[in-house]
């Protein structure tokens, strides 16, 4: 009840937690201290006083219908309806504004036959409704339009409260028995003596029809009522408005609706449920005056009011209202914040109230991922359905002699009725020399065809092209298609484009332009002309690599695609012409030129979250809050909130609010110098446009001329360009002289969505072009070439390869000595859970005399499972063992593989390939000459064969390697270690067996390393590598760890595509592991918050790595759980790691891809676990899961291994029990018939 009532008047979560955590009832909140409630919440005491008024509000509410019961009960005369009457009309003057109580003396008044009165207190209840928002109930409308059909007559009682005509048209059987009334004074006999049932069942009729209409407000009110309240049954009959889709499916927003009362705005959104997974928001943007000249100027709108809801980590967080006061219609920042609303979000569902007074509006909900890609919903008057017109072109080229369709317009909408069309020439071709256009109405097909329906043929009037009287009827989502055909050759090279530019409709529309540029007629000139057709720049193209924005902290990040340039080129004419291609929408730039981020609250500003913060809403922590902290002026109490005597600006001149953060605050804000501006900011201007900027070497002299900071461009001459929404606000040229930039002419760009190009008005015949793309907060993209060395950013993976070849010199290995281990029996195995048995040591000689760690597992196809790890010699120098067992891990048997001191290998993991050979890897630190060498063991041989590799003395260099084997191919990770301060990632692959490698080592300027590779197994296979970094955080100049993933295209394919797994928000994650199940990717890794303890989070890629989820934990005890390593199959996925507290290795397990997990498991017997990287290794076989760690319960490191049985068919087994239980029971009842 409290949380229901809490969450109506629309908290964040965090605060109604804490809220419920310390009271029991709404009594207690309503009770309780203003500064009580704001000691634990995030309100001040004014936002608590308002909180308990609501909450004040809901009770009496429902103490109008208490009182109404206890008191009136028992109506058993008219002399009692006359007493109830009394008492409505006094509950009327407590509660003058609530509906319920005039609906209700309305009915006694009826009853008493004043019907003129009764009208009244009707007419009252019902606009009562109408100014709350709320929908009257039905019944209530019918009363307040009806007239009654019986007139009273002037008889009976005398002071015109009852009379017998009256009372026998409300009650059954009149007050006694239809005949008079009990005591009355005429007009009538007297009534005779009634039995006591029935003066009861009277009494009971009489109490139901009285109470009907407040039973009917407690039990009903629901269902025609307006209320932020999370039920949403009222909007089942409110008009649609559809959305845009977008290529972030979390952001799409279905339909909206609205409904508005005489209070203001009631809206539903029905959106994605993912839509608060990440960082994200929904915008509202209300045209209330009609007028596109006043207000914030988006999609063709003057937007007067904005309404902002935003989220994270499923939560909406906030739900704010602004209004634009400005005359800047550009200018997002002229959006003024006036307050909060009431909304909620269930899923996707969000309903919510504006506190605005119109009678109209038009609007557009625009959601944003604040990555640049935006979803929209438009809503062109409201009270009237709107479709949406999604227009494409079709071809760039239109041959001659043939119906060819040019343009496709998907109808979005329902029941829509369209008149007339007029589209609009953009092209360079003679209308009047065109055969024929013609309309279609597609057959649901998104292609042309025989099959689709003949409509019109258009009149050409000018530069427009026209298809009138239509009357088109469309009852759902429709496609249309304009042809064109063209027989006359001496058009050849022309250019035809058509865009809409009018439609006439039963209803209001919205255009959505998605034309990529003009179609040329016949053939494509063999050269660039700006024309607005872009085919003719095929052989003169550039590709840009994609996804490679860079943040203004020089990160790369995914998303921006209005402003990720993929194509371009330059053509020499007599004036220099360019061509550009983005990934979005080219100058798209942003209607919402805002982000909010992920970030834990901070009530005093004080930058420790409030989680962590002993003292949440005290600035400098003294043990006073915020709102008690003061200094006294000329006897005036002014705000001092950082307690240096000086008041705080606006009453004062301190506008720095200056503390240090305690000493024995958790780390890492103890310590901390804080310094916090809040004096005036100066107001800036944000118009959210994307800028292209184009600098021009005419000379090819990069020692004249303009050059930026890491860009030795020499530009004699620059081009400007900036827009939004794909309309150009300013393009010209500037020439560069004497250390200015001087502006020379505007010019004219041709644009489509996705390119543009344009004619410099430069003359040059060797010159370089340098682009640069940025959007309005300065992320960038800048093109590759020529500026490909100078581009590099501290995040950015560029590649060299290294000249890699082998020759190859085998040398034979042969094992000695090989003795039979017998160690313990495993126990049972229980097979409907996870139940790992008795550990295994495994013994192999001499190696156990040693420090042993490291280990890796793998299985061949005739079950034999293999081991190998790393032990330490006594010259500190490493060697490798190997064990293997043919009997499932129940004996061991192995031996060392190297007996020469001279050696030192050290790491080792082991594969086995699609054919059954077994390659073990490792490092090797030989001080004698390191180089890169494997063993391999065939099927056919009981041998090993060492391969050594030349011109491979950098592999000494070499740490931390995975490997996995796909098909034919092997890839192999590792860590490269550059320098002392340095380290690189490198991969290295092969797929002829290990005869021939291909390597590549990536150059970056971060420490990196832990790689952790896999390949995808699913339609489209890919190589991915988990690894992390340690950066900074692009915040507070400070470092700490973070975890990505690359990942290519296709097997052998050497362009890769990074994935920031972790981002600010996070602290220190690190020892990523990775897996892969068909085309769903799975990655864990730890990570440390805030020095506390480490906690084991995953992040999953069901779409073969386009896309990512936002980390999230599988782990959050207060023990330290370290280097987890994953095992997934089918749905099922397996995350072992070390509980670094109790030292136990552990295993949590999910059957669902991730989304929920159980409780950890117990795997090793003792809580001697090694807290090492890679202390475990583990995989799925056959049904079970085999695992390996590192352990110290001799004293000194060794390995040991265990097992146990997955419950494959355990889903199965919970359907077929009860089937069977069913055959059983009607076996035994056959058998007793």
């Amino acid at each position: 009840m409290l949380r229901d009532a809490l969450e109506k008047y629309g908290l964040n979560r965090d605060d109604i937690d804490a809220l419920v955590a310390n009271f029991k009832s709404v009594e207690d909140i309503i009770n309780a201290e203003p500064s009580q409630i704001s000691s634990i919440s995030s309100l001040n005491t004014d936002e608590v006083k308002n909180l308990q008024k609501f909450l004040k509000g809901l009770n009496s509410k429902n103490g109008v219908g208490h009182d109404f019961l206890k008191r009136w009960g028992k109506v058993t005369s008219e002399e009692d309806l006359k007493a109830a009457y009394e008492e409505y009309t006094r509950l009327s003057k407590l509660y003058p504004n609530s509906p319920v109580v005039w609906e209700i003396r309305g009915d006694i008044l009826e009853k008493m036959g004043s019907f003129k009165d009764a009208r009244k207190s009707y007419e009252k209840a019902y606009m009562l409704y109408l100014k709350k928002g709320e929908e009257p109930p039905v019944k209530l409308k019918k009363k307040f339009g009806s007239q009654p059909t019986i007139t009273p007559k002037k008889v009976g009682l005398s002071n015109g409260f009852g009379n017998i005509n009256g009372f026998k048209n409300g009650f059954k059987n009149g007050i006694v028995n239809g005949t008079g009334i009990v005591n009355g004074t005429g007009g009538g006999r007297k009534a005779p003596q009634q039995k006591g049932w029935k003066v009861l069942i009277s009494v009971l009729i009489v109490f139901l029809i009285i109470s009907a209409p407040l039973v009917g407000m407690i039990f009903f009110e629901k269902h025609y009522v307006y209320a932020v309240d999370g039920n949403f049954q009222e909007w089942v009959e409110n008009i649609p408005y559809y959305g845009l889709k977008s290529e972030d499916k979390s952001i799409n927003v279905n339909f909206v609706k609205f409904h508005i009362s005489t209070g203001g705005i009631y809206f539903y959104l029905d959106a994605n449920k993912n839509l608060f997974t990440n960082a994200s928001g929904i915008y509202i943007f209300l045209d209330t005056d009609n007028n596109s000249h006043t207000g914030y100027l988006v999609e063709g709108i003057g937007a007067d009011y904005m309404v902002e809801l935003y989220g994270w980590n499923r939560t909406l967080q906030g739900k704010e209202l602004y209004k634009f006061n400005g005359t800047n219609q550009l200018d997002f920042n002229n959006f003024t914040y006036i307050g909060g609303i009431k909304a909620i979000d269930r899923n996707g569902q969000i309903e919510g109230f504006i506190n605005l007074q119109v009678s109209g509006f038009r609007s557009f909900v625009i959601s944003s991922d604040y990555k640049g890609i935006q979803a929209i919903v438009p809503c062109m008057d409201y009270g009237k359905h709107t479709f949406i017109a999604e227009e494409s072109t079709l071809t760039n080229l239109i041959p001659l002699y043939q119906n060819t369709p040019l343009l496709k317009i998907n109808i979005i909408g329902k029941n829509i009725r369209i008149h007339r069309i007029v589209l609009e020439d953009m092209g360079n071709a003679e209308l009047s020399a065109i055969k024929s256009i013609e309309l279609y109405e597609g057959n649901k097909n998104d292609s042309f065809g025989s099959w689709d329906k003949y409509v019109a043929s258009a009149n050409i009037k000018g530069k427009n092209v026209e298809f009138n009287n239509l009357n088109l009827d469309l009852s759902s989502n429709s496609t249309l298609f304009i042809t064109v055909k063209i027989e006359n050759a001496s058009l050849s090279t022309k250019t035809f484009m058509l865009k809409i530019n009018t439609i006439e409709a039963n209803m209001p529309y919205y255009i959505d332009n998605d034309i990529s540029g003009g179609a040329y007629i016949n053939k494509i000139p063999s050269h660039p002309v700006i024309d607005g057709a872009f085919a003719d720049w095929k052989n003169y193209l550039r590709n840009d690599s994609s996804n490679d924005v860079i943040a203004p902290n020089g990160k790369i990040v995914n998303g921006y695609p209005n402003i990720d340039l993929l194509q371009y080129g330059a053509y020499n004419a007599q004036y220099l012409y360019m061509f550009l291609k983005v990934r979005g929408k080219i100058l798209g730039g942003a209607d919402v030129p805002k982000i909010e981020v992920f970030h834990l609250p901070d009530s005093d500003g004080d930058t420790v979250p409030d989680k962590y913060d002993p003292y949440p809403h005290d600035f400098n922590n003294d043990g006073i809050p915020d709102n008690e902290s003061y200094v006294i002026v000329n006897g005036t109490k002014l705000p001092d909130v950082d307690g240096d005597g000086i008041p705080d600006y606006p009453y004062g001149p301190d506008m720095w609010l200056n503390t240090t953060i305690p000493s024995w605050f958790p780390k890492p804000y103890a310590g901390r110098q804080v310094h916090r501006y809040i004096g005036p900011v100066p107001h800036k201007v944000i118009k959210g446009m994307d800028t292209i900027e184009i600098y021009i070497n005419s000379d090819n002299n990069t020692h004249t001329g303009y050059s930026l900071p890491k860009y030795p461009i020499g530009a004699d001459y620059k081009i400007e360009m900036f827009g939004k929404d794909g309309i150009v606000y300013n393009a010209s040229l500037y020439n560069y002289s004497n250390g200015k930039w001087i502006f020379v002419k505007h010019i004219s760009p041709k644009l489509g969505y996705h390119a543009m190009e344009l004619n410099t008005g430069v003359e040059t015949k060797n010159s370089k072009e340098y682009i640069f793309i940025f959007d309005w907060r300065n992320d960038k993209d800048v093109a590759d070439v020529p500026l490909e060395q100078s581009k590099q950013s501290k995040n950015t993976l560029k590649v060299h390869k290294i000249s890699f070849h082998t020759n190859l010199t085998t040398k034979t290995f042969t094992a000695s000595s090989i003795r039979s281990i017998k160690p313990k029996s495993l126990g049972t195995l229980t097979a409907s859970q996870l139940s790992f048995g008795k550990d295994v040591k495994l013994q192999v000689k001499n190696s156990n005399r040693r420090y042993e760690e490291r280990p890796s597992i793998t299985i061949t196809s005739n079950g034999t499972l293999w081991t190998v790890w790393s032990f330490e010699r006594k010259n500190g120098a490493h060697d490798i063992a190997l064990a293997y067992s043919t009997d499932d891990g129940a004996t061991w048997a192995g031996e060392r593989l190297n007996a020469s001191r001279n050696y030192d290998d050290a790491n080792p993991i082991i594969i086995s390939d699609s054919e059954d050979n077994l390659y073990i890897f490792f490092e090797n630190h030989t001080k004698q000459g390191a180089s890169f060498q494997i063993l391999k063991l065939t099927p056919s041989s009981s041998t090993w064969k060492l391969y050594s590799y030349t011109n491979s003395s950098w592999w000494g260099n070499v740490y931390n390697l995975s490997a996995y084997s796909y098909s034919n191919y092997i890839y192999l990770a590792f860590e490269y270690h550059n320098s002392s301060s340095n380290s690189s990632l490198g991969y290295m692959y092969t797929s002829n067996g290990g005869y021939s490698w291909h390597v590549i080592i990536f150059n970056n300027t971060y420490w990196t390393g832990h790689p952790s590779i896999t390949i995808s197994s699913g339609t489209n296979s890919r190589v991915f590598i988990a690894f992390d970094y340690y950066g900074d955080n692009g915040l507070f100049n400070e470092y700490q760890w973070y975890v990505s993933v690359i990942n290519n295209s296709y097997l052998g394919d050497n362009n890769w595509k990074l994935n920031e797994i972790t981002q600010y928000e996070f602290d220190n994650c690190q020892y990523p592991s990775i897996a892969d199940s068909g085309n769903t990717i799975y990655v864990v890794f730890q990570e440390e918050f805030s020095s506390e303890d480490y906690d084991i989070y995953i992040t999953t890629s069901t779409n073969n790595g386009n896309s990512w989820s936002s980390p999230w934990p599988v782990t959050l005890s207060s023990d330290d759980e370290e280097y987890p390593w994953v095992v997934a199959y089918g749905q099922n996925v397996y995350v072992f790691y070390l509980d670094n507290t109790t030292g136990y290795i552990s295993i949590i397990e999910s059957n669902d891809g991730g989304q929920s997990w159980s409780n950890p498991i117990t795997v090793s017997d003792n809580g001697t676990g090694i807290s090492v990287y890679r202390t475990v290794s583990a995989m799925y076989a056959g049904g079970k899961l085999y695992v390996v760690w590192t352990d110290s319960r001799s004293g000194n490191g060794d390995i040991y291994f265990d097992k146990t049985e997955v419950p494959e068919f355990h889903d199965f087994a919970i359907l077929i029990i009860p089937l069977l239980a069913i055959i059983v029971i009607s076996r035994r009842r056959k058998n007793k018939q």
